[in-house]
């Protein structure tokens, strides 16, 4: 069910809805438009039609090291050596 507000006051035999939201893999239900991050690689937002959340993952670039890092906040991981402090400097040869 992805209903967030229902009338309780309704004379019916059971409440009515009165806002409908987006029902999310974690149980809860957010409101239309909500972004919702689940991990560092998955985003998820709901619609404006309400529904069922809509997730993104972020795809990462296979990495070519025997011991990758990951920051954290962020989603993929990589090589330390292809890190650096600052401009790479030409070498000079001669």
């Amino acid at each position: 069910m992805n209903c967030l507000k229902f009338d309780k006051n309704s004379r019916s035999c059971c409440p009515r809805c009165l806002e409908y939201g987006c029902a999310h893999t974690d149980g809860k239900v957010y409101r239309k438009g909500a972004t919702i991050v689940d991990t560092d690689c998955i985003s998820c937002y709901c619609p404006e039609k309400g529904g069922e959340t809509v997730c993104d993952v972020t795809p990462c670039e296979a990495v070519a090291c025997d011991n990758p890092k990951k920051k954290v906040g962020e989603c993929c991981p990589y090589c330390e050596s292809d890190l650096s402090d600052g401009p790479s400097r030409p070498r000079l040869f001669g």
